[in-house]
């Protein structure tokens, strides 16, 4: 009996496949999906904080230039790691893990390239409404806690300068958004131009900042 070239080529390129042994692969993904993790917590610390991750409590994320593009280097670095690994062979649920974290990472790397970071504000949120959300998010039990807190109100003020450096940025390149949906924004930022400091002592749901 012969084998035709193409059935062949195909039995030859499932052996390669499979000459990965399935735990390996796995040990593999769960080593970037780590390294990714730990990547994102270091360089969005108000989201370690939201998830139970203290060790940066103090800071908060650099929006410079040359950190978005340096985050936008670390994700291709992780994609290609990724599609280095084949998935055949591993579990469904495994499958489904890769294909929405190579998603995730798809998504990542276009976003860079369509600027999306020069849209820092849109016509539902923006830098500064998930700033003054963040005594919700943070511990507030201990004096260290609270030193945390100020020293992150004391970073907001770069933090802004490099949010408006991205929208002054987009207003250059033409990349802005259309004027309607942003009609009534302003109402975002009235709250939270107070006379006395007093009168920040709750956040939007009602919680109590303790002052001295």
């Amino acid at each position: 009996m012969q084998i035709s070239k193409t059935v062949l080529a195909v039995i030859v390129i499932m052996s390669i496949s499979c000459a990965v042994p399935t735990d390996s692969k796995i040990d593999q993904l769960n080593q970037i999906y780590d390294e990714a993790w730990q990547f994102r917590l270091e360089e969005s610390p108000t989201f370690a904080t939201r998830v139970g991750v203290h060790e940066f409590d103090d800071r908060l994320s650099s929006m410079a230039i040359e950190d978005i593009e340096r985050r936008h280097e670390k994700n291709k670095d992780l994609f290609k790691q990724l599609l280095a690994i084949d998935p055949v062979g591993i579990s469904r649920q495994d499958q489904i893990n890769y294909q929405i974290f190579e998603q995730q990472l798809s998504d990542r790397i276009s976003e860079f390239e369509y600027k999306s970071y020069l849209f820092p504000l849109t016509s539902e949120t923006g830098f500064h409404t998930g700033f003054a959300r963040l005594p919700e998010w943070v511990p507030l039990n201990t004096v260290q806690d609270y030193e945390n807190y100020l020293a992150r109100l004391k970073a907001y003020s770069e933090y802004t300068d490099q949010h408006i450096a991205l929208l002054q940025e987009g207003l250059e390149s033409g990349m802005v958004l259309q004027k309607v949906v942003l009609e009534g924004y302003e109402s975002t930022i009235q709250p939270h131009i107070v006379d006395r400091v007093e009168e920040t002592s709750r956040s939007w749901t009602g919680r109590e900042l303790r002052h001295s």
